[in-house]
């Protein structure tokens, strides 16, 4: 084979295959509802990490790509503005056990 039909054959395949990344689905979970009436967004994947919110039964949050042994990162919403249109909508980046959220879909 002659080098360049090689080198036409290398970038066919390279554009084909090389750069088709699968295209991660946006997950959204909903919040379970606890004795206690709420569930903690954390700062870190574990109980005692920094409380940076307090979930509702029924709050969404937004699975991202992290996980560490049954806790998931998440994006979470306050007051439901992921609902508005809002250029400028407030989110919180954290850490929720895996079982104090729905499947998610």
């Amino acid at each position: 084979m002659n080098s360049k039909r090689l080198l036409r054959l290398s970038a066919l395949s390279f554009c084909l295959f090389g750069l088709a990344n699968p295209v991660l689905a946006t997950e959204f979970c909903i919040v379970k509802k606890t004795a206690d009436g709420f569930v903690a967004l954390r700062a870190a994947p574990y109980a005692n990490g920094k409380q940076l919110a307090r979930m509702k039964a029924g709050d969404e949050v937004r699975l991202l790509e992290n996980s560490s042994g049954s806790w998931r990162s998440v994006i979470y919403w306050p007051k439901q503005d992921r609902l508005t249109a809002s250029e400028k909508a407030r989110t919180i980046k954290g850490w929720v056990n895996h079982r104090l959220i729905d499947d998610c879909g």
